[in-house]
């Protein structure tokens, strides 16, 4: 009995992971599963930039053990890796996704699924056929603050959600060590498809239903081809270069509208100037409203009632679970390792998985077909009907 508690109580062994793409997101995503006390291996890492892989070789334990290729393939072709941890740019999602998979690996595959909702809905048929895990690296599917706040709206707390919105007002992508790829909606898919896919994807959650119609406006004021040349362009530091400028295909601010299958709404404003780096979101219900700041790590919960004209309020502290130990990057960036890593030694589905992952594009991709012909409303069917 004693033998068997002993091994009851042994750390499970380490996932042996392959990294794909060194870049910011690599290096991120490194950092944060080292912290995990040995819940994972880095076997081998991957990155056509040398400088990529040298910098991300100093975030592991040991980095002389580690492998090194320059070819995706050369690292899926080991057969002691379980799963990889693909943060590539996003064009190359599909292609390296699909070769996993048919090698048998598991997949962590960052946001977005791919740059077209085509290119999209193959990654996720080739996810279903395989019978492998898919997780997608929406992080805010794993961070406490958010859970706590999906929690307290399935309990009722704010009554029916109704309404949410989310102000994602930043600095301009970065530049430099070769991340101008983003400027590229060939590569990215755009800005509300690479970065607001995020912010997509909590209104889905949150109000817990399916959108069905978009209406957007927006364009270019900040990093522009042709706009207004009202702001100054560039990140404190990192001077934007004039080709990089007039080349960008991104839009940098708008205003996007979306209704939901049950009626509710959702407005996502998006800006590359004016930063606020709180990151505002909210959820209005029939009785009451749930709002974050998420730098803050807090939840504000007002709650009405509207028989006796008074109202209670709350404040529900995350800080030390978004801020503690291991958390890098995005709220959520520590756990969703944590949970990828017991997805595949139980081989159970991941909570975001492929289907969260397209669903979380919908809007993005129907808000910019809807400022590209000038505000038109959108519907989510005519864009799954040609895919």
């Amino acid at each position: 009995m004693q033998a068997a508690e002993r091994q009851d109580s042994a750390p499970p062994r380490p996932v042996r992971y392959g990294l794909i793409g060194c870049g910011d997101m690599g290096q991120v995503h490194a950092m944060n599963y080292v912290q995990q006390s040995g819940l994972v291996e880095t076997v081998a890492v991957c990155d056509i930039n040398e400088a990529n892989i040298r910098a991300l070789l100093k975030h592991l334990p040991d980095p002389a053990a580690v492998r090194v290729v320059t070819d995706y393939r050369a690292l899926l072709d080991m057969d002691e890796i379980e799963a990889v941890v693909v943060s590539t740019p996003n064009d190359r999602h599909l292609e390296i996704v699909r070769d996993a998979f048919a090698a048998g690996k598991h997949v962590l595959c960052e946001k977005p699924l791919e740059v077209s909702l085509a290119r999209s809905r193959q990654l996720v048929d080739a996810w279903r056929a395989s019978g492998r895990i898919l997780q997608i690296g929406l992080v805010y599917r794993y961070s406490p603050l958010f859970r706590t706040m999906a929690e307290m709206i399935r309990a009722g707390k704010i009554g029916v959600p109704l309404m949410a919105w989310c102000h994602e007002f930043r600095q301009p992508f970065p530049v430099g060590r070769t991340r101008e790829w983003r400027y590229d909606a060939a590569r990215s898919g755009g800005a509300l498809v690479e970065k607001d896919c995020h912010h997509f994807d909590l209104f889905n959650w949150m109000l817990g239903a399916k959108p069905v119609r978009v209406q957007a406006m927006g364009g270019q004021l900040a990093v522009k081809g042709a706009g207004l040349g009202l702001v100054e362009t560039g990140v404190i530091r990192e001077p934007y270069p004039a080709d990089l400028v007039a080349r960008s295909g991104i839009y940098d601010h708008a205003w996007v509208n979306v209704e939901y299958e049950n009626g509710t709404k959702a407005n996502l404003g998006l800006c590359f100037f004016a930063p606020d780096f709180g990151l505002p979101f909210g959820v209005l219900g029939s009785e009451g409203r749930l709002t974050t700041r998420l730098v803050d790590g807090r939840l504000e919960w007002m709650r009405y009632d509207y028989a006796r004209g008074a109202h209670e309020t709350a404040v529900i502290d995350r800080q030390s679970a978004i801020h503690g130990f291991g958390q890098i990057g995005h709220s959520g960036g520590f756990d969703q390792h944590v949970e990828f890593c017991r997805c595949v030694r139980e081989e159970r589905p991941a909570f975001c998985d492929g289907q969260v992952g397209i669903e979380s594009l919908y809007p993005a991709f129907a808000g910019q077909l809807s400022i590209a012909e000038g505000g038109r409303v959108v519907t989510i069917a005519e864009l799954t009907e040609t895919t």
